[in-house]
């Protein structure tokens, strides 16, 4: 039973702060040079991998909500990331093409702020072949910069 009890206590603090707080990016997407609309990244990284979810056109009659997973590259100051699915499923359609985004994202100077930016293709979920092309540009410069440039950790030793 100590065994245990020592173990659980050990960790559990450990565990914990490996636990990140939801990250909530907003910016644009811009789908094959023409369209151009909201898009939504909400993630949560776990050693540098991110499981989450994205949402195009927000808040409009179009909106749609799809899980996403990919990595963070600190050194490359990137993410990379993947639609999965669509979050709810839609009435399945023969008609419907659910394109997915593949994205690689890299953070990087925009005029006095910074930013994270990139191109994505888009995949038909059903064939696999692309059905869009474009780029993606996030702007939560506080957030991204939280995100990029962590804080130095400190230990809290006490000294009794």
């Amino acid at each position: 039973m100590r065994v245990r009890v020592f173990f659980f206590l050990f960790l559990l603090p450990q565990y914990l702060l490996a636990q990140s707080k939801p990250v909530d990016l907003s910016g644009i997407i811009i789908i094959n040079g023409t369209s151009t609309l909201s898009y939504k990244l909400v993630f949560t990284d776990s050693a540098g991998f991110i499981r989450g979810y994205s949402v195009t056109d927000v808040h409009h009659k179009d909106e749609t909500k799809a899980r996403i997973e990919g990595k963070i590259d600190m050194a490359e100051k990137s993410i990379s990331f993947k639609e999965t699915s669509v979050i709810p499923r839609p009435i399945p359609s023969d008609s419907v093409i659910m394109c997915m985004v593949h994205a690689k994202l890299l953070y990087k100077q925009a005029s006095k702020s910074m930013m994270l930016s990139g191109n994505f293709k888009g995949v038909d979920e059903k064939t696999g072949k692309e059905c869009a092309k474009g780029t993606i540009t996030m702007l939560n410069t506080d957030l991204l910069n939280e995100l990029f440039n962590p804080a130095p950790k400190h230990d809290t030793i006490s000294s009794a």
